[in-house]
């Protein structure tokens, strides 16, 4: 949904996880790019809102 330009907000939304890392990000964001990766844009809103960063989606 994003490509390259949600790259910057994938970044601050892991950065709230403890064991964050910048290059396991990267690498993992990469891979959500092209398709190898299980997750969408989706499930990323999913998560910031469970742990409070955006108001619950409402479905």
């Amino acid at each position: 949904m994003f490509d390259e330009e949600g790259r910057a907000l994938f970044y601050k939304v892991s950065s709230f996880y403890p064991n964050y890392d910048y290059d396991e990000t990267d690498s993992e964001y990469s891979a959500m790019i092209v398709g190898q990766y299980r997750y969408n844009s989706d499930r990323l809103f999913e998560i910031a809102a469970k742990y409070g960063l955006i108001p619950p989606i409402k479905k």
